[in-house]
């Protein structure tokens, strides 16, 4: 890893040293080619591994919807908008798989994110490499798994289920759930558009 403040770099060092804000790359961890800016979210964050280090995206890297329209689906909302539980959602598989395809069904009327499938016909993602994809072996072998309560939608029964996540994973998620809670440490990303996005700003 490197460390870099402002536009210096540093000598490498533990990443468990380096102050919360600070900026770290891996050189061989790469999106689209390009070696991906981390900064340093938290550190132990509260129902995060012991010893952990949480890191998030210094930039904005992808647009991409959370889960691709289901038109299979019983419930309405669903088969207009995608499914909102992200245990089932195409954002967190394809966040946490490398090569292609990624996309798996995960229940009967799951449906892949293709320009079908999403919001205008735009920023379809299916036939991307997952994102692990550049990520080096060293980064893999970094990455931790935690578990969080989080609620379920009526529609899935209400009340409360445990997930499991990569933390990697979570970055704008949890930097949105956690600004709702006014407890957040995490600054909002810059955004850097990939290099041939295709967006519909409204």
């Amino acid at each position: 890893m490197r460390f870099l403040k402002g536009a210096k770099q540093q000598m490498s060092q533990s990443i468990s040293a380096l102050p919360v804000k600070a900026k770290i790359k891996d050189t061989s961890t790469t999106y689209y080619g390009v070696p991906i800016i981390w900064e340093i979210g938290d550190k132990n964050h509260a129902g995060y591994p012991a010893n952990s280090v949480t890191l998030v995206a210094a930039n904005i890297l992808k647009l991409a919807c959370f889960d691709a329209k289901e038109s299979g689906n019983d419930d309405s909302s669903r088969r207009s908008y995608g499914n909102n539980r992200y245990s089932l959602s195409n954002l967190r598989q394809w966040l946490n798989k490398a090569g292609s395809p990624w996309y798996q069904a995960q229940h009967g009327a799951d449906a892949a994110p293709t320009n079908a499938n999403v919001w205008s016909n735009y920023n379809e993602y299916d036939d991307e490499a997952g994102f692990l994809t550049g990520f080096s072996a060293q980064m893999l072998a970094a990455i931790l798994n935690t578990t969080l309560t989080v609620a379920k939608a009526s529609v899935d029964g209400g009340g409360l289920t445990k997930v499991i996540f990569f933390v990697r994973s979570s970055c704008l998620f949890l930097q949105n759930t956690l600004k709702a809670n006014n407890s957040s440490k995490f600054s909002p990303p810059r955004y850097l558009s990939p290099p041939s996005p295709k967006c519909s700003i409204t």
